[in-house]
């Protein structure tokens, strides 16, 4: 197995070095314990594919000066895939493209000095935004960058008037649409050419985006459905509470519906609700909720946490009735995935799991060197994730 990394030194200025990986070495790295219906279990050992290292220029020192652990260069965005290539940013404002069959490098663009944080796709570009930094003596920013996803050549790039950082990016409607810390812009795809701007009171989650409409909740858990073409409200929701936690993730959509957290830490409440405004159901919480909500044709999935405890939930996608709760060995919060009868999700930590739809009993529980830093994606040859340690994982379950 060879996975190749980039060195940038500069902007423009790509080395390229070839490492071999020993497939006994990822068999080291990577652990995959097969629990049984009947309660028994058995150790199996997945297929890894391969294994992407991002490159880092920061020493480990310059690492702990920012709060990080100093151990790698963390994946920083959501993983996407298109083509047969897969994309992601690093801590250090680089972004990369890499092979989805064999993990090599495709190409690699260093745009942002620090903390590249969310990508989007269109068409044949891809939408870098600049994250939020974390030395305190320098300015956060707001900028956006379209590429083009085959050679990662710069088309254009778009600098927000508030530099609070990018905190959520989609495209909908022929636009790509991005938020700040305040604000909500939405500039034309192909151009960047500036379109609409809205302005919450304060943002700090995801966007949601579908037929047409951008949905998101501002710290105060008030919920927002926007046309995605002129910008105008199309429904908003205002919590009936004073909001003393900010959820972060995205909202769920289904068909004509988007279902939310929203409430308080003592009472916090998941709501159903359709595109009209009218309510379809309320069900009360045993915790908040850091990761995003996500639902299929049949029930409605997340994560809660309550002081040191943590579960997850599937409730009726029509009622709001609870199916079955999980007890986790820890905190869910990144976006859970659906797929093929199972829920995949993160604990906070190095520990990633799957659990049967239906009833919730875990399938398989798999452990890795390092800490899952990024949302579990679906792939033609399995599944990837990030780690904070900059690794970036195809694995194929057993």
């Amino acid at each position: 197995m060879t996975v190749f990394l980039t060195h940038l030194q500069g902007k423009g200025n790509v080395y390229v070095a070839e490492r071999k990986v020993l497939c006994s070495l990822c068999l080291c790295l990577v652990v995959f314990a097969l629990v049984s219906m009947g309660g028994g279990s058995k150790h199996e050992v997945p297929k890894v594919n391969w294994v992407f290292e991002a490159p880092s220029s920061y020493t480990k020192e310059e690492f702990l000066s920012v709060g990080l652990s100093g151990d790698g260069n963390p994946i920083q965005s959501p993983i996407k895939v298109s083509e047969g290539m897969v994309f992601f940013s690093t801590y250090e404002g680089a972004l990369y493209a890499v092979d989805e069959d064999d993990g090599s490098l495709i190409w690699s663009s260093d745009i942002f000095d620090e903390t590249g944080r969310n990508i989007a796709l269109y068409e044949n570009l891809i939408f870098f935004g600049e994250g939020v930094v974390t030395d305190a003596s320098r300015e956060a920013g707001g900028k956006v960058v379209a590429l083009n996803k085959h050679t990662g050549e710069e088309v254009w790039s778009f600098t927000a008037d508030d530099l609070s950082g990018v905190w959520g990016i989609t495209t909908r409607a022929g636009n790509v649409i991005f938020s700040t810390r305040y604000k909500i812009y939405a500039l034309d795809a192909a151009t960047g050419a500036a379109q609409w701007q809205f302005s919450p009171v304060d943002f700090r989650g995801g966007l949601s985006s579908k037929e047409g409409l951008v949905y998101f909740q501002d710290t105060s858990t008030d919920i927002y459905a926007l046309d995605a073409e002129s910008g105008e409200v199309v429904f908003s929701y205002e919590s009936d509470v004073e909001a003393d936690y900010t959820p972060r993730g995205d909202i769920a959509l289904h068909e004509d519906n988007f279902i939310f957290t929203s409430g308080d830490q003592k009472e916090p409440v998941l709501y159903s609700y359709s595109v009209g405004g009218i309510k379809n159901w309320q069900a009360p919480l045993d915790g908040i909720s850091f990761s995003s909500v996500v639902a299929d044709e049949c029930c409605v999935f997340l994560g809660t946490e309550n002081g040191r405890e943590s579960s997850f939930h599937s409730l009726d996608i029509n009622s709001g009735e609870l199916v079955w709760s999980h007890d986790n060995e820890g905190f869910v919060r990144h976006t859970p995935l659906i797929h093929g009868g199972k829920i995949y999700l993160s604990y906070a930590g190095n520990k990633v799991v799957s659990i049967n739809k239906k009833n919730g009993q875990l399938a398989r529980s798999l452990e890795i060197e390092g800490d899952v830093f990024t949302p579990i994606v679906p792939s033609s040859n399995g599944f990837l994730f990030g780690t904070f340690e900059g690794a970036v994982y195809s694995i194929k379950e057993p």
